[in-house]
């Protein structure tokens, strides 16, 4: 099953990071287990020109995840 979130940014890059992934199949309950440290960028973290779709508000986090692919070292600076 694939997954996408949007988490904030640790407060040295301001903004938020759009990552997906995916997860194993849900447990007998209906829950589901997420590994973050295998989610990778989409496409608009490298680029401004990339169009990316956008989680729902449920997948909106109000944390930041710092496990996975983070911020491309050249495009954190960028304005």
């Amino acid at each position: 099953m694939k997954f996408q979130v949007l988490d904030i940014i640790p407060p040295r890059h301001p903004g938020n990071s759009l990552r997906a992934g995916y997860s194993g199949t849900p447990a007998t309950d209906g829950t589901v287990t997420l590994d973050f440290n295998r989610a990778v960028n989409l496409p608009c973290a490298y680029m401004d020109l990339a169009t990316c779709p956008l989680p729902p508000a449920e997948n909106h986090l109000p944390v930041a995840v710092e496990a996975g692919e983070q911020i491309p070292s050249e495009r954190q600076d960028a304005s």
